[in-house]
């Protein structure tokens, strides 16, 4: 999945599959898969003043999630 940096105190990255409508997450040294996540959510973390606002209010607690290995 291509990551995008993005500028936020909270979150370093984030990327999102719109066929299985995945977003995924990097805070500090993890990353979070977010499970069916409609895109207008993706849209709207990505066009957000604070994403980590965002993030904390929209996606932390109302998705789905499981930890990213990466390689």
């Amino acid at each position: 999945m291509n990551m995008h940096p993005v500028v936020s105190e909270t979150i370093s990255s984030i990327g999102y599959n719109q066929t299985k409508q995945e977003l995924h997450v990097k805070l500090a040294a993890t990353t979070y898969a977010y499970l069916n996540v409609p895109s207008y959510i993706f849209q709207g973390l990505m066009s957000a003043a604070s994403k980590g606002e965002y993030y904390n209010v929209y996606i932390e607690n109302s998705f789905e999630f499981r930890s990213v290995v990466e390689a």
